[in-house]
This record gives C-alpha cells, sequence and structure tokens, in this order.
C-alpha cells in the first residue's frame, strides 16, 4: 500500500509557492521538495526542486495578475483592439488614427500596469529599478 500523499493537490502548493514574498520562495520551495520525497514523490520532488526563484520582474508580473485583475483584463482588451485596428488598417478598413489611438490605449494599460507593479515591489520591499520595471513594461 502506498504511503498517504504529504501533498495531495501539488497544483495548489505550487500556486501559492508563487504568491509568496521572493524572500521566502526558496525555502518554500525546498520544503515543499522535502514534503513529496517524504511522501515517495521523488520524480515530482525532483522537478519542483529544479524550479528557479522567479525574477522579480516575473513576481511581479505574477502578483499583478493576482491583484490587478481589472487593470490586467483593461490591458488584454486593449491589446485585442489593437489587433483589430491594425488589421483594419490592412484591408483599407481603418485609418492611422484609429491604429495610433488604439496604440495609445494600450500603452496607457501597461503604464497603469508599470505604476502597480513599482507598489506592489517596493511594498515587499524589493527595488523597483529602471531595469525591473522596463521587463515588466
Amino acid at each position: 500500500m502506498p504511503p498517504l500523499a504529504a501533498v495531495p493537490d501539488l497544483d495548489r502548493e505550487l500556486d501559492d509557492l508563487y504568491e509568496l514574498p521572493l524572500e521566502d520562495w526558496t525555502s518554500a520551495r525546498n520544503d515543499l521538495a522535502s514534503r513529496l520525497k517524504k511522501a515517495h514523490q521523488s520524480e515530482q520532488a525532483e522537478q519542483v526542486k529544479a524550479l528557479r526563484k522567479p525574477t522579480a520582474a516575473t513576481w511581479a508580473v505574477n502578483q499583478l495578475a493576482r491583484r490587478s485583475e481589472k487593470q490586467v483584463a483593461t490591458l488584454l482588451k486593449a491589446g485585442e483592439q489593437l489587433r483589430k485596428a491594425q488589421e483594419q488598417a490592412l484591408r483599407g478598413k481603418a485609418s492611422a488614427a484609429d491604429v495610433s489611438a488604439a496604440v495609445k490605449e494600450e500603452r496607457d494599460a501597461i503604464r497603469e500596469l508599470v505604476a502597480s507593479a513599482r507598489s506592489i515591489l517596493e511594498a515587499a520591499g524589493n527595488a523597483a529599478t529602471s531595469a525591473t520595471l522596463d521587463r515588466i513594461s
């Protein structure tokens, strides 16, 4: 009879891992890998142990997806509108002004998300360097 799984919902555990502050990430990943190994889930333990700590930019974008769903939805909608405007322009059914307006909407949504990312990084005690913010953008 196999041992009881110490990690009954690995997907949820992994989701929780990426929600943690960056400074807690590595120890939590190692703890999860250890629990998997003790539960005789060696393959999963090795996969978890091989996970790399997210960069500050990656972590911030993940936090945006979790905390700023409305802003992310606005960006996705703006991207879709830009795609449509570009397609229409290629067909001769939209003007350069239409495309420019769609580009502006997308850029505005990105600026708002980057500002939110800066706040999230700073609140967590992480540096919101210009390089990190450029990667997020």
